[in-house]
């Protein structure tokens, strides 16, 4: 990378973190029309599990979940991926019942498929 390359990298870089760091994502809105799903690892540094959970106890969404991967940082996916999936996999699958079932009050607190909630 020549220096004039390098130069401009870091200067975005200090641009986008400079962005990062500011930013307050509540100005955004606290209510969802959609299902939420925070995965985060419980050792992040950059988002620490205190911050997350604090978020996610605010917002109101038809279907939320949240999950701490022990022992991962900010990059969970990468950190250990087996279990992230795993996590993403049931997440997803228990937020679209959720979903699905809260149109139905005949199976709200079920778990199982009917022609009415479908």
């Amino acid at each position: 990378m020549a220096a004039k390359d390098t130069k401009s990298f870091i200067a975005l870089n200090q641009k986008l973190l400079d962005h990062a760091m500011n930013i307050d994502v509540r100005k955004y809105g606290m209510k969802y029309q959609v299902p939420v799903g925070f995965i985060s690892g419980s050792q992040d540094w950059t988002t620490p599990a205190e911050c997350t959970q604090s978020y996610y106890d605010s917002i109101a969404a038809p279907a939320k979940q949240i999950k701490f991967i022990d022992g991962c940082g900010h990059y969970p996916q990468y950190e250990d991926t087996d279990i992230f999936c795993k996590t993403l996999r049931n997440m997803l699958e228990d937020l679209t019942t959720d979903i699905i079932h809260t149109k139905c009050p005949t199976h709200f607190s079920e778990r199982q498929e009917c022609s009415r909630c479908i």
